[in-house]
């Protein structure tokens, strides 16, 4: 994987999160079916006391005055709202204005104030200071003035215009708290019922849920609202708390409890299937696209193997809210969630996906006969696996690891991981896999939150072991004030929860201990080790499994080449035997000795390999050599050659010894020059490419030299030896065909 296809990648993931993210929180919301108000007692908790003063102020200025505190009751009990409720009345208009605390941690700071006026035919006229509408206004139901203001005056204007432009007079008078209660409480319910009956919602059990096929347009007009909402706050001046992500302790603690005390739901069956097609689908087209179509498919079917584990493992042991999605050319999840799950439960899913495709890949490495596209499948079933089982977090190697150490053992964690990255700089040094430095990049990214939480959790250790919180709230408020003084102050609340989730999620972790932890810690040595042992091997079927088919020609053409090359002089002359008509049998041992006589020294090996072979080869016009009875001195066996080249005399009639250069820099130990009447004593054995292959005899008893005599430039050109000649013309008649060895 190339270093811009990471990149894009990476920016799909980016790009792609948020948007999973936010279908999978609307699917999951869980609504009311039915609401009621009452009444309640004035007790404004302190963690919010602080942003409703600034308000209560304003309110006062333009005419409000406190009316009472409201509680919200809805059916199911569970999704009862738990933010206070202060309730204001005009003093002239017929407006009342109900300030609400904060509800999402990324806007801490941001109380809700509605202007709220009752027309007589039934709508109710508002205005809202930031978009919190969830729903499109039905304007049967509501008929919103507007919902993004920077100060209290602005709201106050606007809710005066748009119920001028109705009539004051059609606006029904507010009467005592039961009264003011009443009316909102059956507005709620009458909202509650244009979303169904519009069909946003629908019914399941006792609360409502968000139709499916309504997702994409709410997710459209939530978007335009978040837009909305952001430019509002930025209309705040710089110091406004409303622009911080931040929060006091208490209410950091307050929107913490209140966030984890909602019951959870899963998406429906068809939006978590839907999503998953989507995200397949996305990830072929992507892959497709960048790294080719069959090893984009191939790595598909690797991620969706290796995520059903999980996905199965996860079914089996009861976990709920299980959903599959797939990551664009990096990956896939697997999740769900559990209250407590037991260390083994985690090893268990952990393992369920990386182990059986470990086992798969080795099983189609192994099974004869092996296609190309299950040697490519095993491989990356191996492969992808291999590196899922590296102690490294996310990963399923990190999980394990969770499960085998106690919460108070972080600094081996970071020390695991460390060796981890050894082991990936070890994979990019030895095998030039560019994934390894990938992997430690994008695991770079997280080394600094890890080291946070580690200071994070030894210092609660250490406060925990002198205040002793004595239950869930206690340990939570002591996890926020040991957040102090480990994050920043700009750090913002969603940052602080998480970590605080982390922490408690350690404190509740049990891990294994004894005979079992050492059999996990053995078994996932073993699966690790098992890929690691056969590297080379791999990463020598993986080049050739997927290369291309002019690479996978030019490597069958190399083995080819390799194999000839290897073969005997005689057993290259049988191979290119079949080739010649005319082929004779091998020469006698008298033509061999009558040769060497008439040579006058040794013959060469590979020349009596030949004779012994053959008595002469004719292969094509490129090569040709003579029977024993035709090799003769070039002077004899060319004369013609020998008269053109034979030396001219000189006016007073001596011969003139003209020479001949020789291409002594390519073979060392041979003259640079030498006499026309010397090269045409040497032996003409045959021809090669149309021109005299000669043997030129070595100096003072030295070994013969085969070289080649150019004519018409008058060059003698060394070459390197007969056998390396009968391997370069079987290989030009037979340049990739399977060459078995010749008998």
């Amino acid at each position: 994987m190339s270093w811009a296809v990471l990149a894009v990648a990476i920016a799909g993931i980016g790009l792609l999160a948020p948007v999973v993210a936010r279908i999978r929180a609307l699917a999951s919301l869980r609504l009311p079916s039915h609401l009621r108000r009452r009444p309640a007692p004035p007790r404004l908790q302190a963690a919010i006391e602080d942003l409703f003063s600034p308000i209560e102020a304003e309110l006062a200025e333009l005419g409000f005055r406190f009316s009472h505190a409201a509680q919200a009751l809805a059916t199911p009990s569970e999704w009862t709202p738990w933010q206070p409720i202060r309730v204001f009345r005009h003093f002239h208009f017929p407006i009342v204005a109900q300030l609400t605390g904060p509800s999402l941690p990324e806007l801490p700071n941001v109380p809700i104030l509605s202007l709220l006026a009752e027309l007589k035919d039934g709508p109710m006229v508002l205005t809202s200071n930031v978009p919190m509408h969830l729903f499109p206004a039905d304007p049967k139901v509501q008929r919103l003035a507007g919902d993004s203001f920077p100060s209290v005056k602005d709201q106050y204007a606007a809710q005066l215009d748009a119920m001028r432009a109705e009539g004051l007079q059609d606006f029904l008078p507010w009467g005592d708290p039961e009264d003011i209660e009443a009316r909102l409480g059956a507005y709620e319910q009458r909202c509650l019922q244009a979303v169904v009956q519009a069909g946003w919602c629908e019914p399941e059990g006792e609360s409502l849920r968000i139709a499916p096929r309504k997702l994409p347009a709410l997710g459209y007009f939530l978007t335009r609202q978040i837009k909305r909402l952001v430019h509002t706050l930025q209309q705040l001046p710089p110091q406004s708390p409303a622009r911080k992500t931040s929060a006091p302790l208490e209410r950091s603690l307050m929107l913490y409890i209140a966030t984890h005390a909602r019951p959870k739901h899963s998406p429906p069956a068809v939006v978590q299937w839907t999503l998953y097609g989507l995200s397949l689908a996305l990830c072929l087209v992507l892959g497709g696209g960048l790294l080719g179509w069959p090893f984009a498919g191939l790595l598909l079917v690797v991620i969706a193997l290796h995520e059903a584990g999980h996905y199965l493992a996860l079914r089996a042991l009861g976990y709920r809210h299980m959903q599959m999605l797939m990551l664009p050319l990096i990956g896939g999840v697997a999740f769900g969630e559990s209250s407590h799950p037991p260390a083994w439960h985690r090893v268990i899913v952990s393992l369920a996906g990386p182990l059986p495709g470990l086992l798969l890949g080795a099983a189609l490495l192994g099974w004869p006969p092996a296609r190309p596209e299950l040697v490519q499948l095993g491989w990356l079933l191996l492969l992808v696996n291999a590196l899922n089982l590296l102690p490294l977090h996310p990963f399923d190697g990190g999980r394990v690891l969770e499960a085998l150490l106690p919460a108070r053992h972080v600094v081996v964690r970071i020390a695991l991981e460390g060796l981890a990255v050894l082991g990936l700089l070890a994979l990019w040094w030895f095998f030039g896999w560019t994934i390894a430095w990938a992997l430690i990049l994008l695991k770079a990214l997280s080394w600094r939150g890890l080291w946070r939480q580690m200071r994070f959790e030894r210092l609660y250790a250490r406060t925990a072991r002198a205040r002793k919180p004595a239950d869930a709230r206690a340990l939570a408020r002591l996890a926020f004030q040991t957040l102090e003084r480990v994050v920043p102050a700009r750090a913002s609340l969603r940052q602080r929860i998480g970590m605080v989730d982390e922490l408690i999620t350690q404190l509740r972790s049990r891990p294994l201990k004894g005979p079992w932890a050492l059999g996990v810690a053995a078994l996932h040595l073993a699966a690790l080790a098992l890929p690691l042992a056969l590297g080379p091997q791999l990463v020598q079927v993986g080049r050739a499994a997927f290369m291309s088919e002019p690479e996978r020609q030019a490597l069958r053409s190399r083995e080819h080449e390799a194999l000839v090359r290897q073969w005997s002089v005689g057993e290259l002359v049988l191979a290119l035997s079949p080739t010649d008509p005319t082929a004779r049998h091998a020469a006698t041992p008298l033509g061999l000795a009558t040769l060497q006589q008439r040579l006058g020294a040794s013959l060469p090996t590979e020349l009596i390999e030949v004779y012994r072979t053959r008595d002469g080869l004719s292969v094509d016009p490129w090569l040709q050599l003579a029977p024993i009875g035709d090799v003769l001195p070039l002077r004899q066996s060319r004369p013609r050659l020998a008269a053109r080249l034979a030396p001219q005399q000189s006016p007073d009639g001596s011969p003139t010894h003209a020479k001949i250069v020789v291409e002594c820099a390519s073979a060392p130990g041979l003259p640079c020059e030498v006499r026309i009447d010397e090269v045409l004593g040497w032996w003409h054995v045959g021809h090669i490419e149309g021109q005299p292959l000669l043997l030129m005899p070595g100096r003072d008893g030295a070994t013969a030299h085969w070289v080649r005599l150019d004519i018409e430039a008058l060059r003698v050109h060394p070459q390197s030896s007969l056998r390396e000649l009968l391997s370069q013309a079987y290989l030009r008649l037979h340049p990739s065909t399977p060459a078995p060895k010749p008998r």
